[in-house]
């Protein structure tokens, strides 16, 4: 997260610029299109500015998040 710049705009248990990644799992929470969507929305700067991360490393990204 801190290489890819998201903690730029994000912070785990803080809002910033976005909301803090706490909140972005607790949204999604039990949601099983959650991960696609995000995937989705990082992948294609669809709601969502454009990411340093490609491919696995969105996955890998997202994945975490949900977790917090």
């Amino acid at each position: 997260a801190k290489s890819n710049g998201c903690m730029t705009c994000h912070a785990i248990d803080t809002k910033k610029m976005g909301p803090s990644f706490k909140e972005v799992a607790a949204k999604y929470k039990g949601n099983a299109a959650a991960e696609g969507k995000l995937v989705q929305a990082l992948s294609t700067a669809k709601g969502h500015p454009e990411v340093k991360a490609k491919g696995d490393d969105v996955k890998t990204l997202v994945k975490w998040v949900l977790a917090q």
